[in-house]
């Protein structure tokens, strides 16, 4: 069975409910109903809620099924064929967005783009030591969308992240080697240093990120615990 099936199946389970959730059972048959409701809403597979509620209805009442086995898988695979469709018209739409957008940024004054094609911007250079590989860094930072769209900011969460360069994606890696404590730089990265193909939450497949980056701290490696 593939990931449609199970996410169709939680959802026959959720329409079973009317009315709002009033007992545990409910609860959980609502939470669940949300949850692969949310799945089939970001994959944009076009379902009749009222056939989920009676295909469910019928299995529970160990009625005959309107459709044999073979006619459901086929119904599954085409879902399936459409939902991939989608997904690679997408990527190619994306992936000719970001060098547009790359190519008209990279002509801008003050960016400056390296051998890997990460464009970067100093907005205020740092006087301090630059990390390493294996460096701690702490960072305030702000990433959107090339349209605008922010998908995470530690600014918001008035926390800023502590992490090694290694642990992060090519483009910030690159980036924060090139930056000194204090500095904050802007850095405009390609999908292949990004999350290229690869869909993340509010990062459609092949995006190119824009990031502002604040480099508060470099922290020397933690060391290693003898044996």
């Amino acid at each position: 069975m593939n990931a449609l099936v199970f996410a169709l199946g939680a959802l026959f389970l959720a329409g079973c409910q009317p009315g709002n959730p009033k007992n545990d059972k409910d609860k959980l048959s609502y939470t669940i109903g949300v949850n692969y409701g949310k799945q089939l809403k970001a994959q944009k597979v076009d379902v009749n809620p009222k056939m989920i509620a009676k295909a469910i209805e019928d299995v529970l009442a160990d009625k005959e099924l309107a459709l044999k086995d073979e006619e459901m898988k086929g119904a599954i695979d085409k879902a399936n064929q459409e939902i991939q469709k989608r997904a690679q018209e997408e990527a190619a739409g994306n992936l000719a967005k970001a060098k547009a957008f790359l190519d008209e940024n990279k002509g801008k004054d003050g960016v400056e783009t390296s051998d890997s094609g990460l464009q970067m911007m100093v907005l205020e250079e740092g006087t301090g030591p630059s990390p390493k590989e294996d460096s701690q860094v702490v960072v305030h930072y702000k990433g959107t969308l090339i349209d605008g769209t922010e998908f995470d900011s530690s600014y918001k969460a008035n926390k800023p992240a502590e992490f090694t360069p290694a642990a992060v994606i090519k483009g910030w890696q690159e980036g924060l080697k090139k930056m000194k404590k204090g500095g904050k730089y802007k850095l405009f990265i390609p999908p292949e240093l990004a999350y290229g193909s690869v869909p993340r939450p509010g990062i459609p497949s092949n995006s190119a990120l824009i990031f502002e980056v604040e480099l508060l701290d470099v922290k020397p490696a933690a060391k290693k615990a003898k044996k």
